[in-house]
Order: structure tokens, then sequence, then C-alpha cells
């Protein structure tokens, strides 16, 4: 029953079944079976395919054939990653799973990933927030902010190419840019199209006695 509701409702909405399950950060083979109810959907997972979906959670186990209206408040959820993560395999993302979704209005964002790197200092600061959307290295412009896979690492640093070679540029002259010579060694995984900063907590000053 769930399951039918769930495909119904992404139906009525127009959203594919690629769309919502980029949406809850599994892969498509997954929704299809939550849609025909061959799954078990936990209730975590359900609150998140009805935030994706924008109705309440209730609808689900409602008898109310109705397709409801969706929520103005529905935004999309985007999967959130960390720099620091393992990389194990050399695609992204392989077998990485998001460390939880977070809403945004931005149309054209695929991923979000928080920063532990201050090599781009100040425009990105350790700790802030990109969201990025997915894109070939032909839609790059030199000197635009991507995040690729690079030797196993996550990188977020100013991307340049000339012919096959590409260089990986921080602005912070601290750090050594990166010249990668072949190609194939380095995935693109998208441009960073946000930067959200995570406010900084203030330090206590101690009064001297």
């Amino acid at each position: 029953m769930i399951g039918k509701k769930i495909r119904e409702l992404r139906t009525k909405l127009g959203i594919s079944q690629a769309e919502l399950a980029k949406r809850l950060g599994v892969d498509q083979t997954t929704v299809s079976y939550y849609e025909r109810d061959k799954r078990a959907i936990t209730i975590s997972m359900l609150y998140k395919i009805a935030g994706a979906l924008g109705v309440d959670v209730k609808y689900f186990f409602s008898d109310d054939e109705v397709i409801p209206i969706p929520l103005p408040t529905a935004r999309k959820l985007v999967p959130v990653y960390d720099t620091n993560m393992a990389v194990e395999s050399e695609t992204f993302p392989g077998s990485l799973e998001p460390i939880k979704l977070v809403p945004t209005d931005i149309v054209d964002v695929d991923c979000a990933f928080i920063v532990h790197d201050k090599g781009m200092e100040p425009e990105i600061r350790d700790g802030d927030v990109v969201f990025v959307k997915r894109t070939s290295i032909d839609e790059i412009q030199n000197g635009e902010i991507v995040v690729g896979l690079y030797m196993n690492v996550i990188r977020v640093k100013r991307f340049f190419k000339a012919d096959n070679d590409i260089m990986l540029l921080n602005d912070n002259t601290e750090y050594a840019p990166i010249f990668i010579e072949k190609l194939e060694r380095f995935q693109l995984i998208g441009k960073v199209v946000e930067i959200r900063r995570i406010p900084r907590p203030k330090k206590l000053r101690h009064r001297e006695q």
C-alpha cells in the first residue's frame, strides 16, 4: 500500500525514479523496490520520502486515494558528504553513504560537501559546506571552483585545464598547486554553485584576576 502511494504521488509530480533516488541518497533500484513493496521502508526513510515529495508522512498511512497537493514548503533534499571520507573506489560516490540530507531551494544542485581544508581560504573556510552541481569537464571554465576525486581524496580547488593536463589551484598561497598530467587519474564530481558558511562559536575571554 505504501509503495503504491509513493509511486502514484511521484508520477503525479512528474518526478522520475532516478530523481527521487538522488533526493534520497539511494540508488534507483532501491526506489523501485520501495514502490513495489519488495523492500521494507524504515520510519526515518519514510520521513525522507515524504519530505522529498512534499507531503505529510501521515498520507502514506491513510485510506485516502486522492493524491494531495504538495506542501508549499517542500524543498529538494541533497546528500551531504565529508571531504575527509575515505574513498576506496576510483569513482564517486562508489560505496560512500551520505552523512545526512539537507534541504535546499537551489534547483541545480546534486550533492554537498563539508570542507575540511584551509587551501581555499579565505573564500572557503575549514568547516564550510559547498553545494555542487554534477558537471562534465568540458563544461568547466578555467578558474571555477570544483570538487573532484584525485588519488582517492576528495578535493575542493580551482580548476585549470590545458590539453590533457590539469592544475588544481588553492586560493591560499601557502598550499602548493596540484598538477595532474594524465586526465584519467582525475574524476570531476562537479562545480561549486554555492558556499554556505558555518558560523564559528565565539571564544570566551577570561578576565584577569
